[in-house]
This record gives structure tokens, C-alpha cells and sequence, in this order.
């Protein structure tokens, strides 16, 4: 994750529909977007990380996810992170 990777981690539960929503937003991306299942995932359904920051969201909220990713590549693009 040293080189500007952002990594979604997301609970086996969540719903076909949320699960396509979280793809959507993926794909739409920029860049350096990794989402992957997490079997052990109970408190929150969504775990974000990049190196040196995390993010946890207890339901799908791409507003909220879509600021952390911003501030995030923001930073790596200045040289901040």
C-alpha cells in the first residue's frame, strides 16, 4: 500500500444490491481502487484502508466513502502521503 492503493474490505453479508452499488462505485473510480470480500467482517460492512488511514462505515455510504478516497489520492497526488 506504499504506492497509493486504496483497500475496501467488505462483510459476506451484504445484499446483492448493496454489493452491486459498491462494485458501481469502484469502477467509477480514478485509480488504485482493491474491494474485497471479508468472511470475518461483523461490526462494520465496510473497512476501508490506505497506508497510514482507515475508514469504517457500519452500512454502504458512498458520499462519506467517496470524501475519504478523495482526501486520500488528494494527499498522494500533493506528496503528503
Amino acid at each position: 500500500m506504499t504506492d497509493g492503493y486504496m483497500i475496501i474490505r467488505y462483510a459476506s453479508t451484504l445484499s446483492p444490491e448493496k454489493l452491486a452499488s459498491l462494485a458501481a462505485w469502484a469502477d467509477g473510480a480514478p485509480r488504485g481502487i482493491v474491494v474485497v470480500p471479508s468472511p470475518s467482517a461483523r461490526t462494520y460492512p465496510i473497512y476501508a484502508m490506505t497506508r497510514g488511514r482507515s475508514f469504517a462505515c457500519k452500512g454502504i455510504d458512498l458520499e462519506q466513502l467517496s470524501e475519504f478516497r478523495d482526501r486520500w489520492f488528494q494527499d498522494v497526488n500533493a506528496g503528503r502521503a
